[in-house]
């Protein structure tokens, strides 16, 4: 008795309350120029009409499969339960409001590789409600450091072997948004590299309501604290008037560098090798929003701590995105310690 083989691609999207909205989205897969491929499909409790577009569309294409669940407004759960059943050998990834172009998957089948686990797109950024932005693939870069402190790639423009989420514990429910920054950390951090490849293929859509939106940022390492909430207010204000601006610029000229000249760096263009130069875009917005702001909270002896602040996505995330800080960033930490313990009714952290 023969098995039926299972296709080379499973592609996974869940969606939502999308309607026909859905249909470019669903065409966009279906009329790829690679075809051996399923399309999962994951209601996450949709109360319109999204269901049946859907059920309309597998009557007429044996590839597409609707999965219909309760709702949990989690799209990484969606994404979870999709992947328990994919057949492929690569897992790629759709949003319901995101379209690919007609090679978008024959370039990531053509790359992806035990050698090459992960690969990433670039893409074309459009806003609900501002003009385009295009992010090329041939200037993408990736280091195991940046999958630590910025989010990287949507999952429209990732594709990776199906063994990748074994290793890495696969999609986990996030409570906010982020949960595909979440896996790729995940990922990085058990030794999986990503490398980005120079077609721009997927078209992602950019709104206010994405849930990227709503994480916060949280303290990652304690450099003073103080008695009043006044005072450690006062001292984070001068901090970000007077040191932020000249100290980030430094260090991320700095990281720039030491980026281009590592052998565990990944450029998007094959002709670029390492001590070429680090392209743009570099950092990414949210990195640079993040990253070297000083947050008060409670904590501490003293009740109020003042923070290094980033978007943290787990707790041992945040542990890592310390560490790469501290090692990264030093010209950045120096100066908030100095402007720090100059203002009064602030003193610094001991450090061990």
């Amino acid at each position: 008795m023969s098995l039926r083989r299972g296709p080379t691609v499973s592609v996974v999207c869940p969606i939502y309350n999308r309607s026909a909205a859905l249909l470019p989205t669903l065409a966009s897969v279906l009329t790829q120029q690679f075809a051996d491929l399923e399309l999962m499909v994951g209601s996450d409790g949709s109360t319109d009409d999204s269901d049946d577009i859907v059920r309309d569309l597998a009557r007429d294409d044996r590839r597409v499969s609707l999965t219909v669940m309760p709702r949990r407004g989690d799209p990484g759960l969606v994404r979870a339960a999709l992947c328990g059943k994919a057949r492929g050998k690569i897992v790629a990834y759709i949003d319901h409001d995101d379209r690919w172009d007609p090679e978008h998957l024959s370039h990531v089948v053509e790359r992806v590789s035990s050698s090459c686990p992960v690969v990433v797109t670039g893409a074309v950024y459009e806003a609900q409600d501002g003009p385009e932005k295009v992010l090329r693939g041939d200037g993408l870069v990736w280091h195991p450091e940046l999958a630590v402190l910025d989010p990287y790639a949507e999952p429209t423009r990732v594709a990776h072997l199906r063994e990748a989420l074994q290793v890495s514990g696969g999609w986990q429910s996030a409570r906010v948004g982020y949960e595909d920054w979440d896996l790729w950390w995940r990922m990085s951090s058990h030794g999986i590299a990503f490398q980005p490849i120079s077609s721009t293929t997927a078209h992602v859509t950019v709104g206010p309501t994405s849930r990227r939106h709503s994480v916060v940022s949280r303290c990652v390492l304690a450099l003073a604290e103080s008695e009043t909430v006044d005072a450690a207010v006062a001292a984070a204000g001068v901090w970000a008037c007077r040191g932020a601006p000249g100290a980030l610029a430094q260090s991320f000229a700095e990281f720039r560098q030491a980026l281009a000249t590592d052998g565990s760096t990944r450029f998007g263009s094959p002709a670029r090798a390492p001590g070429a130069g680090v392209p743009e875009p570099w950092p990414a917005e949210s990195f640079a929003k993040g990253l070297g702001a000083i947050r008060v909270t409670q904590g501490g002896r003293t009740g109020v701590l003042l923070c290094v602040s980033a978007p943290v996505v787990a707790r041992r995330h945040a542990r890592h995105i310390a560490t790469v800080f501290a090692r990264r960033f030093a010209p950045v930490l120096q100066e908030m310690t100095r402007v720090l313990a100059a203002q009064p009714g602030v003193r610094l952290v001991p450090r061990g």
